[in-house]
């Protein structure tokens, strides 16, 4: 009986049947949506939507709208959709990450979640929408090429989503025409024009700490090995993770810091700077660095620095690691005692290199000339990797442990915290 169903089509007939209702019950929701989308209009809010982007949207599963004021304007979004349908809608907040949810009638309508402020800045300060004309009295602001780029890179080693790689391929293929252009924007600009494009209302800071410092200092030696250069460090760096469990973010050798994946930083810090102290005089610190990354609360950044022994205490940054393993499935390859990233997941973490730059640039204001050679460098990277991608390919190497999204929010709830719903009239005036 199978075998017929199946040599009729069956399960694609099945699945377009069930596309047009689908889409016939999200439609029920259309007014509800649309006013949703003129409050993201009205209070500047930012809009991640991949379909829109690439001009292939049918219907609104939910609206997923990034802001610095999450709380606040939740509680006011679900206010005035109670005064304008009814008073059935209801808000569920999700603490550890301060996500919002908006439903109606047992429909997500939206999802709302915070961006961390940097000083002064404004959410378009740091992070460039792009413009989308939903109708002609309605302009939505959507998250960049960029970082939807990243997070379909996810997709597509996720062994999870394995089912959809083909489509989600299609859809990266698609974007990264706009990533290029903009890569070449940078490169083609002068530096006074570039210098003014990243410039922002809250004005160019000057090397502010991170809202999540996690500071250490590891004590040296009294033994002299003279003072080592940051090259040198970085040939320690790859002594110390030959034949080890970290994973290369990059098979690329250049003048930046190394980038690792790894799945413990307390431990990582702790064995790396009992090894680099056998050969350095000088402290080593590291700290949390945010991403601004929205849709990823998962992953987390940290830089190593060397405090060097000077008098303004220079710090030189030459590492940098990933938490990424201890909640996802890596692929890698070996290659003479060094695990690398697979190069889809190398892609994924180059544009994640890129965004960080474009950020830092905006926010701290780096040499301009390392940025562009920084762009030039990793433009080479991204091209020589594309060519390497494989979606069949089978995977052989997995490091790291799958964990869901939703399971690692869950994972991150202390005991005593639990999910909290409020009904819209807990916030009219």
């Amino acid at each position: 009986m199978f075998k017929v169903l199946l040599d009729k089509n069956y399960e694609v007939e099945l699945k377009d049947d069930s596309k047009i209702t689908i889409i016939k019950e999200r439609h029920q929701y259309e007014d509800i949506i649309m006013f949703v989308l003129q409050f993201t209009k009205e209070h500047k809010l930012l809009v991640s939507n991949i379909d829109l982007l690439l001009d292939k949207q049918n219907y609104w599963e939910a609206v997923h709208i990034f802001t610095l004021k999450a709380d606040e304007t939740a509680k006011e979004l679900v206010s005035k959709l109670c005064k304008k349908f009814d008073e059935q809608f209801l808000l569920k907040l999700f603490e550890i990450d301060k996500e919002y949810y908006v439903e109606y009638n047992l429909r997500r309508i939206c999802v709302l979640n915070a961006i961390e402020p940097y000083k002064t800045f404004t959410l378009y300060d740091f992070i460039s929408p792009i413009k989308h004309n939903v109708s002609d009295s309605l302009t939505i602001y959507l998250l960049p090429y960029f970082i939807e780029i990243i997070h379909l890179y996810a997709d597509l080693y996720n062994p999870a989503t394995a089912a959809s790689w083909e489509s989600v391929y299609e859809d990266v293929k698609k974007i990264e025409i706009h990533v290029d252009k903009e890569i070449e924007h940078f490169l083609t600009m002068s530096k006074e024009d570039i210098l003014v494009e990243m410039s922002s209302s809250g004005g160019m800071a000057r090397g502010a700490p991170s809202q999540h410092n996690m500071v250490k200092e590891a004590k040296c030696s009294k033994r002299e090995c003279g003072k080592k250069n940051v090259a040198n460090i970085k040939g320690l760096v790859r002594d110390f993770i030959k034949d080890e469990h970290y994973i290369l973010c990059s098979e690329f050798d250049g003048e930046g810091p190394i980038e690792l994946i790894s799945a413990n930083i307390d431990k990582d810090f702790e064995l790396l700077s009992n090894f680099l102290l056998k050969f350095i005089s000088y402290g080593i610190s590291y700290k949390k660095k945010t991403l601004y990354l929205p849709k990823e609360f998962q992953m987390e950044k940290y830089n190593f620095y060397l405090e060097m022994p000077t008098k303004l205490q220079a710090k030189k940054h030459f590492l940098t690691i990933y938490n990424n393993m201890s909640y996802e499935l890596i692929n890698y390859f070996e290659k003479n005692g060094f695990k690398y990233a697979d190069p889809i997941t190398q892609l994924r973490f180059s544009y994640l290199s890129i965004w960080s730059s474009i950020i830092s640039q905006k926010t701290h204001g780096l040499h301009y000339d390392k940025f562009i050679q920084f762009i030039k460098t990793k433009k080479e990277q991204l091209k020589e990797l594309r060519k390497k991608i494989d979606i069949y390919e089978l995977k052989k190497n997995y490091a790291g442990t799958y964990i869901a999204a939703s399971v690692g929010k869950k994972l991150l709830m202390p005991t005593t915290t639990t999910k909290s719903s409020f009904y819209c009239h807990d916030f009219q005036p």
